[in-house]
This record gives structure tokens, C-alpha cells and sequence, in this order.
């Protein structure tokens, strides 16, 4: 019989385990650049960044944002789950 819960149990691991990755990458990331993809995980519009944190436009915090993801995509191995999670 399958276990109802399993699926659920799997998406919140999912999740954590996502929600950790992000705060180790920022760890790399300069402070700038960590306080846009905080402001953006916290909802902030990019409109909104760039207001609060005096950038000289809205694609200035789009290019960070772009930069950022494509620094993170290739620390992913193919599959785009991190190296050390590999075989748990």
C-alpha cells in the first residue's frame, strides 16, 4: 500500500534542502549581490531593490540576478542536484 504522506514528505525535503543550498551559494556570492537575491526571496520586486538599495536601475538588479543563477547552475551537476547530495 503506498504511504499518502511519502509525496508530501518528499516535496518539504525538497524544499529544505533547496532552501539550504541557496544560503550556502550566497556564502560565495559578493554582499551586494547577497542582498538582492535576499531581497528577491523575501518578495521584493526588482523595482523595489533597486530603490532600496540605490541601484542605478532596475536592469542593474536584473544583470546581478542573472549573473548569480549562472554562477549557481554550474556548481550543479547534470540533474541540478548539488554534488554532496548525491546518492542520499
Amino acid at each position: 500500500m503506498l504511504d499518502p504522506d511519502a509525496g508530501i514528505t518528499a516535496d518539504l525535503e525538497s524544499q529544505a534542502l533547496g532552501r539550504i543550498r541557496v544560503r550556502d551559494d550566497l556564502r560565495r556570492a559578493s554582499e551586494r549581490t547577497r542582498a538582492i537575491v535576499a531581497l528577491t526571496i523575501d518578495g521584493y520586486s526588482q523595482e523595489e531593490i533597486a530603490e532600496l538599495l540605490g541601484e542605478a536601475s532596475v536592469r542593474a538588479v536584473e544583470g546581478a540576478l542573472y549573473r548569480w543563477r549562472k554562477i549557481e547552475q554550474q556548481h550543479l551537476p547534470e540533474g541540478g542536484i548539488p554534488r554532496e547530495q548525491h546518492g542520499q
